[in-house]
């Protein structure tokens, strides 16, 4: 049933398709998981932002699900912020992170650092791991914040995402207090991140404040109960 309703969504979908392009009565939209040695179809239609294209390669059987060097049909369409391939994909059967590599950066991760929110919520409405961290011990929260996403930032924050990421050696506050990012340290702060966690090198986020000579940012932590 479940199926039968995705197609006839994407059927509807593609009516924008020549009518050359016929559908047979067996069709099934391919969702198998698979490498491939070369970009799809699919894949290429959707790097040059072709919808009409796009959706004559799904009714053709290009999987939405095949993986090319860690790269995903779903994966190109939010790298080129295309939101309606993205959700077209979804219906279709796109499954987000099935490819993904251990410590690669998680789909949530990459909307979160492109600053796309509409898919961000409805990343984390289906359950996704909010708090994944990469290789690198990131995660969509320092992805947001640090690409100055503060919309996405609050969304992932309110969803309870952990504020006290350290990554590159310092937390996420102290990351932002070096940028100079107060509206972004203010929720951060009101969230609950430790404003006396000490680094390895003997830095918090006061000290860089004081500094960088950050007069707001030093009275906005020492407010919130930092100490040197």
């Amino acid at each position: 049933m479940m199926r039968a309703i995705i197609l006839l969504s994407l059927l509807i979908w593609v009516g924008g398709c020549a009518s050359k392009n016929a559908v047979p009565n067996d069709f099934q939209i391919n969702t198998s998981t698979q490498s491939i040695k070369e970009p799809s179809g699919l894949m290429t239609a959707i790097s040059s932002g072709d919808e009409v294209a796009m959706k004559e390669r799904i009714l053709a059987g290009d999987s939405v699900n095949a993986e090319f060097e860690g790269h995903t049909p779903l994966r190109y369409a939010i790298s080129a912020k295309q939101t309606r391939m993205v959700q077209i994909l979804l219906r279709a059967g796109a499954q987000p992170n099935w490819a993904m590599q251990p410590g690669q950066e998680s789909v949530l991760m990459l909307v979160s650092r492109l600053g796309l929110n509409d898919l961000v919520v409805a990343f984390i409405r289906s359950g996704m791991a909010l708090d994944y961290a990469d290789a690198s011990g990131r995660t969509a929260l320092t992805e947001a914040a640090m690409n100055g996403h503060l919309t996405t930032a609050n969304v992932l924050i309110n969803a309870g995402a952990d504020v006290d990421i350290v990554f590159e050696g310092k937390s996420l506050l102290m990351h932002l207090v070096e940028q100079n990012s107060m509206l972004l340290v203010k929720p951060v702060i009101e969230a609950g991140a430790d404003v006396n966690y000490v680094s390895n090198m003997g830095e918090s986020s006061l000290s860089i404040a004081r500094e960088q000579q950050l007069h707001e940012l030093d009275l906005m932590l020492v407010q919130a109960g930092a100490r040197l």
